[in-house]
């Protein structure tokens, strides 16, 4: 069966070669009737096109790298979608690394999208140093970080106001009462963590509460982690009658550790969560979450690193820094 070309599609369409070519290469602004034309006679001739050879000839792969720490996380998996979805409106694929919060692992799927040349990368990192990203940037690939970053490394940055967030849970609890609220956090090394906890401890001050060390808690990234840290909280001799956690895969550690103790929500203690998880809604009684906009984080990261990746930016651009809302159920 002869292969479709662009040929056969231009004479399909009725339009010239290089229309077809700046049609399928996003390159120009066309008229949308012509785009529209062209692009159903693609679909009805079943067009496939050669991405090696034309990667080899414009010395592009139109992939963009995603480096997530772990796909698992709906948090992570809201933002991959929204990439996908701009990259794919703009001709362009995405190669997802999902590295587990391994830190050897991400440093070879950073040689993995090295070599594979992708023309751009959005990373999730890590704690640690930036050196490890020098490799992409000493070959011009551009980097913008998604919802995490690192204080060194000077690349375009796209995430949640982390530090309203938490003062927004802490103002909520102190409005319903709670005096005694205690922080379980994740590992403070992330940029994500300190954020939230400065947000934390900014919103007692404001209201005339102390910040008390023993009201907060860092943990590891599990669910045993947290059920640990969680049962610490509350065997204090006066525990905290308010907790905000502030790294979604511990919730379900707290909860069984508040059923545990058979603890009353919000009764006795109140639940508030960071990232609105599915099945938030539909435990008894029901979380309230500070709900991040990750899709839309993940939108922005793509529409940035395309920019970059056509040289319409420079690196070290004005942050773009989304804000969270509060989605107030039963558990407050």
């Amino acid at each position: 069966m002869k292969k479709v070309g662009i040929k056969d599609i231009a004479r399909e369409a009725g339009v010239s070669i290089a229309t077809v070519s700046r049609v399928l290469n996003n390159t120009r602004t066309i008229r949308e009737d012509i785009r529209k034309r062209v692009l159903e006679s693609v679909e009805r001739l079943r067009y496939q096109p050669d991405d090696i050879a034309r990667s080899l000839r414009l010395q592009k792969t139109r992939t963009i790298g995603i480096l997530i720490p772990r796909i698992t996380n709906t948090l992570f998996t809201d933002a991959v979608c929204g990439v996908e979805d701009v990259a794919l409106r703009n001709g362009y694929t995405v190669l997802i690394c999902n590295y587990s919060e391994d830190p050897e692992r991400e440093k070879r799927y950073i040689q993995l999208m090295q070599s594979r040349r992708v023309d751009g990368v959005i990373i999730s990192p890590c704690a640690g140093s930036s050196d490890r990203f020098n490799p992409l940037l000493e070959e011009g690939i551009p980097i913008v970080c998604m919802h995490r970053h690192l204080q060194d490394l000077d690349v375009d940055k796209v995430g949640v106001d982390n530090r309203g967030g938490a003062r927004m849970a802490v103002r909520h609890l102190i409005s319903r009462g709670c005096r005694r609220i205690a922080l379980l956090a994740g590992p403070l090394a992330l940029s994500t963590m300190v954020e939230r906890v400065d947000g934390y401890k900014k919103a007692l001050l404001e209201n005339g509460l102390p910040v008390d060390d023993r009201y907060i808690k860092f943990s590891s990234y599990n669910e045993e982690a947290g059920y640990r840290c969680a049962g610490e909280l509350l065997d204090l001799p006066e525990p905290p009658d308010a907790i905000v956690v502030a790294l979604n895969i511990l919730m379900l550690g707290v909860l069984r550790a508040v059923q545990a103790r058979a603890v009353r929500i919000p009764q006795e203690v109140a639940l508030v969560g960071f990232d609105d998880m599915r099945w938030a809604a539909v435990v008894t009684p029901p979380l309230t979450m500070v709900a991040l906009p990750m899709y839309e984080v993940g939108a922005e990261a793509a529409k940035r690193i395309l920019k970059k990746i056509k040289g319409e930016t420079e690196d070290g651009m004005q942050p773009i820094t989304l804000s969270p809302t509060l989605v107030v159920r039963g558990s407050t």
